[in-house]
């Protein structure tokens, strides 16, 4: 069952498909194309999946994995080098 630990895994492996830069949306999207399955199965998590997406871009900066909104513009995640 999906829960928001996966939600953050899924859109750290979303954005790097995506090139390592793209909106939230297009990261939302691309998490729903390859993780509808799981989604649909997750229960309570299927109905809030989408507003809990909203909250992984300040957990992904507070964790060092995207840039801050001060060298992005808010919307915009870009993933750090990952040495």
């Amino acid at each position: 069952m999906a829960d928001k630990n996966d939600l953050d895994q899924w859109a750290i492996e979303a954005l790097h498909d995506l090139g390592g830069r793209a909106s939230m949306i297009e990261v939302a999207k691309r998490t729903w194309k390859k993780h509808k399955k799981e989604l649909h199965a997750s229960g309570r998590h299927f109905r809030s999946w989408q507003y809990d997406f909203t909250w992984i871009g300040r957990r992904l900066r507070d964790r060092g994995v995207i840039h801050s909104e001060e060298t992005y513009p808010e919307g915009l995640w870009v993933l750090k080098e990952q040495s």
